[in-house]
């Protein structure tokens, strides 16, 4: 179906779908990568988690990639380590060579791709990494929801290489629908205040998500009644038709890393009774 997204972007164009994808091919050790394309993957890597080292130092380290197999990589940063004198940077280098490596063994006995890329997110303690170095917590929360929602994408999927071949084919899919003039458009409530539609879905409204609940254990309350006037905006954005969806698929609770949680119905949905 034709989309576009008000005031955003695809997840294809995500810095985390592009290193998601680089890891891939590096897992695959794909050979039809340029020396550019090495280049700046190896850049964009070593900030996924950040490996705490100055720009200059990271586009060192890209620019000397660019000269060799791609699966060289992890004896590269190991290298790279032993030239170095502060012994935080000396041992960031070596955990993520060690990551890198044992995405490579794991591709190499045939894992399949969303077990490579929780392998690596485990090893780089990615998720908790995220979370310290993001400045507002919702940048944070916002950026791990799409890596899980990525990983749980290519689930069954296969190999690397099989993985990557479908993704494309969907990218390819979605940049062909994207010349068509009539589309469904994708929005925020925020973004549609104050605008009419004659159709309108609301999404996902269940507890937890509509009204939305930040993680109690960090003294985060729900602010209801600021949820109840934004979910009575979005109602009356519709002038035909309003859809209001809760949501039952496995692999949205996939998406929310809980498969033995039950859907609870948005309490929203209650007060309209």
């Amino acid at each position: 179906v034709p989309v576009s997204i008000d005031n955003g972007s695809s997840c294809y164009l995500s810095k985390e779908y592009k290193n998601i994808i680089f890891l891939l091919k590096f897992a695959g050790i794909d050979s039809g990568l340029t020396p550019e394309e090495i280049r700046d993957g190896v850049a964009n890597l070593l900030t996924f988690p950040h490996i705490g080292l100055p720009a200059n130092m990271i586009s060192d380290i890209a620019t000397k990639a660019m000269n060799k197999r791609i699966n060289q990589l992890p004896s590269l940063l190991l290298q790279y380590a032993s030239t170095l004198k502060i012994p935080f940077q000396k041992h960031k280098v070596k955990s993520r060579s060690k990551a890198l490596q044992v995405i490579l063994d794991m591709a190499c006995m045939g894992a399949d791709s969303d077990r490579i890329i929780k392998a690596y997110q485990r090893e780089t303690d990615l998720y908790s990494s995220l979370e310290k170095l993001s400045l507002k917590e919702t940048e944070a929360t916002e950026t791990i929801d799409r890596c899980k929602s990525l990983i749980s994408f290519i689930e069954g999927k296969g190999n690397p290489k099989s993985a990557i071949e479908w993704l494309e084919s969907l990218n390819q899919k979605r940049i062909a629908l994207s010349q068509e003039s009539e589309k469904v458009k994708i929005s925020s409530i925020h973004k549609s205040k104050g605008l009419e539609y004659d159709f309108v879905f609301l999404t996902g409204l269940e507890d937890g998500r509509f009204p939305y609940e930040k993680d109690p254990s960090k003294g985060n309350a729900i602010d209801i009644e600021a949820e109840r006037r934004l979910f009575y905006v979005g109602m009356t954005r519709a002038v035909q038709c309003l859809f209001l969806d809760v949501p039952h698929c496995p692999v949205f609770l996939k998406i929310s890393n809980d498969l033995s949680r039950k859907t609870i119905v948005s309490r929203f949905l209650e007060d309209i009774n």
